[in-house]
């Protein structure tokens, strides 16, 4: 593998793994019950969350598994069959993708 294909994969991987991490960052932060005290960097980065992602934070769940290379991050809704998060995640997901492929 050429050298410069080689940074770009490993710069690439960097990115998603902390994407990934931002992400997982984002459901911890989002999935306290109501009422239970967040702190303000939760909050934040909660909110953060709600403008970059189109679905709900508090309707999906982000799984994250570290990998050699970076990681693999996993959107599922929480309810099965909801066609409108599902949706979102797909599209989400699929325009990440294709940002990445750039």
């Amino acid at each position: 593998m050429k050298s410069s294909r080689r940074r770009a994969l490993v710069a690439g991987a960097g990115v998603v793994l902390a994407g990934a991490m931002t992400a997982v960052a984002l459901v911890a932060a989002g999935s306290q019950q109501p009422g239970e005290h967040r702190t303000e960097r939760q909050t934040s980065v909660a909110e953060r969350g709600r403008t970059v992602m189109p679905f709900d934070l508090e309707q999906t769940t982000h799984r994250f598994t570290p990998m050699a290379t970076g990681g693999v991050q996993a959107v599922v809704a929480d309810r099965r069959g909801d066609s409108e998060q599902i949706g979102l995640i797909r599209d989400h997901l699929r325009k990440e993708a294709e940002a990445f492929g750039h």
